[in-house]
């Protein structure tokens, strides 16, 4: 029986950095379980790779995503850019390191493969899950709230404040209209497919109080039986419109 990467790809301002708190704060008691927690990756040499001590794996999901498209993580210096060669030899060699590990179920989380569209990507994300059940877990949020603090998240970053030429703003990942690509789900669904897990964030907040529960559930696991979660709310920004924080 082939095991399952559970993939929790975002989106950006979902409680995404509360969950890879916990599940990090946690990976003892899901180890107990039989789930993996993946910590992210830093790129030695060619294929060679370590792990890193967080569950924020925005370096493996840079390894898939095109490298011409601009994020936070890149325009900081911190985000790798590689050729679809090198690419697919990183993922395979982090497909091998996940079938070497002994828990039938593993978990990977990042904000960043939220940005994955391309059947380029899809072709490394296939190799990075070669031999495991996929099944993706994605929260999607009330556009207009999503992108107003998708905005202040970028302004926090101060990567606009210095000098950025049109090229990088062309890709549109600092597009903050409603016309921006970050804002059709449909792709993402598309992209991640039918076995996907897709939630309001919207929703699951108003029923939950944090998105934890949910993502726990999605799991098997019972949130009942875990260390509470409602404590959890981490990088928080505040939204304009309702002075609330996100």
């Amino acid at each position: 029986m082939a095991k399952t990467i559970f993939l929790h790809f975002g989106l950006h301002k979902t409680g995404t950095t509360s969950i890879q708190s916990y599940i990090n704060t946690h990976k003892s008691i899901f180890k107990g379980r039989g789930f993996r927690i993946i910590q992210d990756i830093k790129i030695i040499d060619k294929g060679e790779i370590e792990t890193e001590n967080r569950a924020n794996c925005f370096q493996l999901a840079h390894v898939l995503i095109r490298p011409k498209l601009n994020t936070i993580m890149r325009l900081k210096g911190i985000g790798v850019r590689l050729d679809n060669n090198r690419a697919n030899i990183i993922a395979k060699s982090v497909n091998n390191m996940f079938h070497k590990f002994p828990e039938g179920n593993i978990v990977l989380s990042s904000e960043s493969f939220s940005f994955l569209r391309t059947a380029v990507e899809r072709d490394l994300l296939s190799d990075l899950t070669d031999g495991f059940q996929l099944r993706p877990i994605g929260f999607f949020r009330n556009k207009s709230t999503w992108m107003q603090s998708w905005r202040a998240q970028v302004e926090r970053s101060g990567i606009l404040k210095d000098s950025v030429s049109n090229e990088v703003l062309e890709d549109g990942t600092f597009d903050f209209s409603d016309k921006s690509w970050l804002l059709d789900h449909d792709k993402i669904r598309e992209f991640f497919g039918k076995n996907g897990h897709y939630f309001s964030y919207d929703d699951t907040i108003a029923q939950d109080g944090t998105v934890i529960p949910q993502f726990l559930r999605i799991l098997g696991l019972d949130p009942i039986v875990f260390p509470s979660s409602h404590d959890v709310w981490l990088n928080r920004t505040l939204s304009k419109k309702d002075n609330s924080t996100r």
